[in-house]
């Protein structure tokens, strides 16, 4: 007897680890994008005629074959008989589950997988390389137990068809064609939600979707797979679903813009550079259930000022272990102890440490092409932290308060439209923020208020500076490395010299500070071998006076100091 079925297609898809099925049925949701998302418009190919065998019975332990020759077929109320495939090996998981691992001894090249192997154990996966047979295989099938995709698992640039809509390409079964996302067709989208049947989103299905903002992942999905939204240079938030159990190898790799996400209670385990290179993202929570933080996780991260720990795991401010994941972080608390000091206001994001007297900006309102910011967070004056206007290219201007007194490295990194260029050194407003690594003398523009961290940091041949009578803070390591620096005159108004502001200036010879300037931070003249002389505004009492960091400014007790001199 011959009946004709139903194909839905298939490839390359991937995924990492075992998970539930689907929580509760909702609409197909609307993607916000022109044209809309609609159910059934999924490509299907009839498949050739099959001739139906005789079942046949077998059973195995282990590693099993369904031998060619025989196959089981099935009638479910509203699907078309299904004549399974024969030949696909499988393995067990010793919990009456186990994976399609390969073709084995199957010739077909329209691959329908049964639910059960022989053996009798319901097929809940799909191997490593279990299909990745390029050229050969057309179309497959896979059943609805199917809830587990393994790297690899198919090969993508194949001749293989796919379900398809306006927007990607799907594997599934025959009641499910959306049940893996295999690849984005539209890589220009900029919002995306996604059906509730989808349980398994594949390897870097996303990975070439540069422009798309946000994301909203339905609570079906159980399992996402390797580099999933790597490179997603664009993304801003991504909602996580309930019931994922890890967050895989380079799931959110380089997601330069992404902010902050929340992990979702059922986490088990962050894979291997999961958000590495993720320079925005400024908090994390990481749930009661993880048991692991893969290397290299929060690698990269600059702006991760703060970690909420409800796991075991051992992570502490200012440490490299478990993924870097509290590396450059000023508060991390448990339920235990501590609580979250990021506060919002007037649609600004600050992060707010009253005790040390830290106050940072960390996200600004979305939408707005102009921005102000604001005067004070409470009355106090506050930095723009690193990374913070990332990439900022929807932005025309940005007028910096007075309250501002300190911006963070990488602060506006890219944010062309923002940024000025007047003799080599790059301003948003009044601020210093960059500089051409070229440049060989500057002489900062009228009104400038500040120097951003790092701001000429590598300057190798820079060699003079005028700073202005209007400057007032000069940031961490801002003429870090600059060896062609002979000397410098810093202008009075300025209270604070930081960390590692002038450190590796090796041919700087003279100094001349302000009596206004109250700190001297750790290594600010740290490395300066050729330093001479320093010529002080204020007497010698006043220099006494000065809190000098812990550590690195030894030059400046084996020099010369010149009192009431220089201004």
């Amino acid at each position: 007897m011959k009946k004709r079925i139903l194909v839905i297609v298939l490839a390359s898809c991937l995924a990492l680890f075992t998970f539930a099925s689907c929580g509760a049925e909702k609409q197909p949701p609307d993607t916000g994008i022109d044209g809309g998302f609609t159910p059934g418009t999924s490509a299907v190919v009839d498949a050739p005629e099959i001739e139906e065998p005789d079942n046949n019975d077998s059973s195995n332990n282990g590693s099993e074959s369904n031998e060619p020759g025989n196959a089981e077929t099935e009638s479910n109320e509203g699907t078309p008989d299904m004549v399974y495939s024969e030949g696909l090996s499988f393995e067990s998981n010793g919990d009456g589950t186990c994976y399609v691992t390969g073709t084995g001894s199957c010739p077909d090249r329209d691959i329908i997988i049964p639910p059960t192997s022989p053996a009798g154990d319901v097929v809940t996966g799909i191997g490593s390389n279990a299909f990745a047979v390029s050229g050969y295989i057309i179309s497959i099938i896979i059943p609805d137990t199917v809830t587990t995709v393994q790297p690899g698992a198919f090969h993508w640039e194949s001749e293989m068809n796919f379900n398809e809509d306006d927007y990607a390409y799907y594997i599934g079964s025959y009641t499910n064609p959306y049940a893996v996302l295999i690849k984005m067709k539209d890589t220009e989208i900029t919002h995306f939600e996604m059906y509730d049947t989808t349980v398994v989103i594949n390897d870097g299905a996303f990975s070439e979707c540069g422009k798309l903002v946000n994301l909203s992942i339905p609570d079906s999905v159980k399992c996402i797979g390797y580099g999933a939204f790597e490179n997603c240079e664009s993304l801003v938030s991504a909602t996580l679903p309930e019931g994922l159990t890890a967050i895989a190898e380079r799931t959110f790799y380089d997601c330069d813009k992404l902010k902050s996400i929340n992990i979702p209670d059922s986490v088990i385990s962050i894979g291997d550079e999961a958000f590495e290179f993720c320079v925005s993202l400024y908090s994390i929570n990481i749930p009661s259930k993880v048991e692991s933080i893969g290397k290299d996780a929060f690698k990269g991260c600059q702006a991760l000022i703060e970690v909420y720990n409800q796991s075991s795991l051992g992570i502490g401010a200012g440490s490299s272990g478990n993924g870097y994941v509290g590396e450059t972080a000023k508060n991390v608390y448990t339920d235990e102890n501590g609580a979250s000091r990021i506060a919002e206001k007037d649609g600004y994001v600050f992060y707010c440490n009253d005790e040390a007297g830290e106050y940072y900006l960390l996200d600004y309102p979305k939408g707005s092409t102009s921005l102000t910011l604001p005067e004070n967070i409470n009355g106090n004056s506050y930095g723009i932290y690193a990374c913070t206007f990332y990439n900022c290219n929807e932005i025309t201007e940005i007028v910096i308060s007075n309250g501002v007194n300190d911006i963070g490295g990488n602060a506006f990194e890219g944010c062309l439209n923002v940024m000025q260029n007047e003799g080599g050194v790059w301003y948003v407003d009044n601020w210093a923020v960059s500089s051409d690594d070229s440049v060989t003398s500057v002489s900062l523009k009228s009104g400038t208020v500040g120097i951003a961290v790092g701001t000429f940091s590598e300057c190798a041949s820079l060699g003079s500076v005028s700073c202005g009578e209007s400057l007032k803070y000069i940031g961490d390591g801002a003429f870090a490395n600059c060896v062609s620096l002979s000397s410098i005159v810093i202008p009075e108004g300025v209270r604070r010299i930081g960390m590692a502001t002038f450190m590796n200036c090796s041919s700087l010879t003279t100094a001349t500070i302000p009596k206004s300037v109250e700190t001297i931070e750790d290594y600010a003249f740290g490395f300066c071998t050729g330093l001479k002389a320093v010529f002080y505004g204020g007497n010698e009492s006043e220099w006494a006076a000065i809190e000098f960091g812990k550590y690195g400014n030894d030059v400046l007790q084996n020099v010369l100091i010149n009192y009431n001199q220089g201004y």
